[in-house]
C-alpha cells in the first residue's frame, strides 16, 4: 500500500486510476481493458459536455461545472498601472450531500452525530 499525506493523524494514499481500474475489474470479474476503456469512455464524456458549457449531474456523486470570470482590469504590483486580465473558464466540481456525509462518516465519525442532530 502507497502512503500519502498525513492528515489529522491518519495516513492517506493517493488513489490512481489503475487502482480504480483494478478495483472494478476485481470487483466485477471484466477484464482491465475493458474497464479502463469503459472508465476512459466516461471521463472524455464529462470532459465533451463540459467543453460544450453543459452541466454533468450525477446522484449522490457531485456535480461537474464550467465557471466562468469575468474580463476585468487588475494592477500590475510593479508599475501600478492597469493590466487585462482575460475572462476564463474553470472546471468546478461540488459534492453531493451524500458524497459529504459519506466522506465526514470515514474521516471522523463526525456524519454520524451531525445526522443525529439534524445537521447536513
Amino acid at each position: 500500500m502507497r502512503r500519502g499525506l498525513i492528515i489529522h493523524g491518519r495516513d492517506t494514499v493517493t488513489v490512481k486510476r489503475k487502482d480504480i481500474v483494478a478495483g472494478i475489474a476485481l470487483r466485477t470479474g471484466l477484464p482491465n481493458e475493458v474497464v479502463k476503456e469503459v472508465m476512459e469512455s466516461v471521463f472524455e464524456s464529462i470532459l465533451a459536455s463540459l467543453e460544450r458549457g453543459d452541466r454533468v449531474e450525477l446522484r449522490d456523486f457531485g456535480v461537474f461545472s464550467v465557471r466562468v470570470t469575468k474580463a476585468r482590469m487588475a494592477l500590475d504590483p510593479n508599475n501600478m498601472g492597469p493590466v487585462p486580465v482575460p475572462e476564463k473558464a474553470r472546471p468546478r466540481f461540488k459534492a453531493s450531500k451524500s458524497m459529504i456525509q459519506r466522506t465526514l462518516n470515514a474521516r471522523t465519525g463526525l456524519g454520524e452525530s451531525m445526522e443525529r442532530q439534524g445537521g447536513e
